[in-house]
C-alpha cells in the first residue's frame, strides 16, 4: 500500500471511527452463527459489503466506466451464479470445484488475468446489481485507477474484506459440496453471454 493509500484509509478511519472494523465483526459474527440459514447469511453479508463499499467510496480511485478490475480472475459461487442467471436469464455452465486452483488461485489467475469478464460491455458491468462478492469489496485507494491494471504489477491500496468475503462463503453449500466455486467466466462464457444477449435483445418488445 502506498503512502497515499495509507493517508486515504486514515481519513476513512478517521470519518468513520470504528464503522469499518464494526462491519467486519458484524459479517464474522453472522457468518460463523448456526441460528442464520444459508440464505440469510449471504443477504446479511451483503447488505454489510454495500455499507463497507458506501462508506469508502469518496476515497477510493474506482470511477465509472474504469473496467481494470474487470480483467482479473474473480471466483464465484453457484449461490452467486445462481442471482446472475436470474437476473440474465442466461444458464450457467457446470463447473467442477477444484480446492486446489481454488487455493492456490495460480489456474484460474494464469488463464484470466487480463481477460475481460463476460458481463463486462462498453466499459460497464451489466449485472452490477448482481455482482458477485468479490467485485462488490474489491475496492482501490491508490491516486490512479491503473493501480488495478492487470498489464502492470502494482500493489492495490484495500483494506483487509476477505473476513466479510469469507463470511459470505459460510452462508454458501461449499463445505458440503452442494455449492461449486469457479471464475465467473467458467459459469458464464463470454461466448454463451454474448449468444444469449443477442438473442434476449432480439426477443424484447421495442421501446415506446
Amino acid at each position: 500500500m502506498s503512502d497515499a493509500a495509507e493517508v486515504r484509509a486514515k481519513a476513512i478511519r478517521e470519518a468513520h471511527p470504528r464503522v469499518i472494523e464494526e462491519l467486519i465483526e458484524e459479517a464474522v459474527f453472522i457468518g460463523n452463527n448456526l441460528l442464520f440459514g444459508q440464505r440469510n447469511k449471504r443477504q446479511h453479508v451483503a447488505r454489510i459489503a454495500t455499507q463497507f463499499s458506501e462508506f469508502i467510496k469518496p476515497l477510493t480511485a474506482c470511477r465509472n466506466e474504469c473496467s481494470y478490475c474487470c480483467h482479473q480472475a474473480v471466483a464465484i459461487t453457484t449461490e452467486e451464479a445462481a442471482l446472475i442467471t436470474e437476473y440474465t436469464r442466461i444458464e450457467p455452465t457446470p463447473v467442477t470445484f477444484d480446492p486446489y486452483t481454488f487455493v492456490m488461485q495460480s489456474g484460474y489467475q494464469a488463464k484470466y488475468t487480463g481477460v475481460p469478464c463476460s458481463f463486462l460491455h462498453n466499459g460497464k458491468c451489466i449485472v452490477y446489481p448482481v455482482r458477485p462478492m468479490a467485485c462488490r469489496l474489491h475496492h482501490s485507494l491508490e491516486d490512479s485507477p491503473k493501480s488495478c491494471d492487470t498489464s502492470s504489477v502494482q500493489e492495490t491500496g484495500v483494506f483487509n474484506v476477505m473476513a466479510i468475503h469469507n463470511a459470505y462463503i459460510n452462508g454458501t453449500g461449499l463445505e458440503s459440496g452442494k455449492s461449486q466455486l469457479a471464475d465467473i467466466r467458467e459459469f458464464f462464457p463470454a461466448s454463451v453471454v454474448l449468444t444469449n444477449r443477442s438473442t434476449n435483445e432480439a426477443t424484447e418488445p421495442a421501446g415506446n
